[in-house]
């Protein structure tokens, strides 16, 4: 280094820092694709929680009108376990549709969606 002019030592030190401003702007690209992959990930997660939370909400529901009409048969509990098997049947699909390619959620979903059905066709013979 002693038998390099100035110039030169100006040159080298500014292409290794030229040089880690690069691997620091990739580094940097890479961290920020990986959180965008990780938050999509999240995110799938979370609406698929949500449609899940909605499933059984509504699934809770069907089973409370269920309850009250064995308490107090009147029609108004036949159209709340009717309605409600409905609303819970059209969410089992939109999960389905969420679940994508997830074959156990699949299963699942289909399972659940005949459970109803066997539910609701039950409760019609007693009605």
């Amino acid at each position: 280094m002693k038998n390099v002019n100035i110039s030169a030592r100006i040159y080298i030190g500014f292409a290794c820092v030229l040089l880690l401003a690069v691997v620091i702007a990739f580094v940097g690209y890479n961290g920020l694709q990986n959180a965008e992959d990780t938050f999509g990930t999240y995110r799938k997660l979370a609406r698929q929680t949500k449609a899940d939370g909605r499933v059984q909400a509504n699934m809770l529901m069907t089973r409370i009108f269920a309850k009250n009409f064995v308490i107090d048969a009147n029609q108004s509990n036949i159209e709340g376990v009717e309605e409600r098997a409905k609303q819970t049947l059209a969410l089992i699909q939109e999960n389905k549709n969420l679940a994508g390619e997830d074959s156990a959620r699949q299963v699942l979903f289909e399972d659940l969606e005949e459970s109803l059905q066997r539910y609701v066709a039950t409760f019609g013979e007693v009605t």
